[in-house]
């Protein structure tokens, strides 16, 4: 679903965008994201993977990273 139908729904003055990880080959415009990965990410929700499938916790999270805000012009 495209975030369309929630500027028309809702009509917010601006709408953000935050995720737990982002894939680092993404080039959708994120405002904020927990880890940057590479890998395919299996979250604790979703089935066990295969039995010998190797998987490696993602560290504790201490920080978001954020996309620079646009500059404004002086008013």
């Amino acid at each position: 679903m495209s975030p369309e139908w929630l500027t028309t729904a809702v009509r917010p003055a601006r709408v953000r965008t935050a995720v737990l990880c982002r894939n680092e080959g993404s080039s959708y415009p994120l405002d904020s994201w927990g880890y940057s990965v590479a890998d395919w990410v299996r979250f604790p929700w979703e089935p066990e993977p295969a039995p010998g499938h190797v998987t490696e916790p993602l560290p504790p999270l201490t920080g978001l990273n954020r996309r620079p805000e646009p500059s404004r012009p002086r008013t």
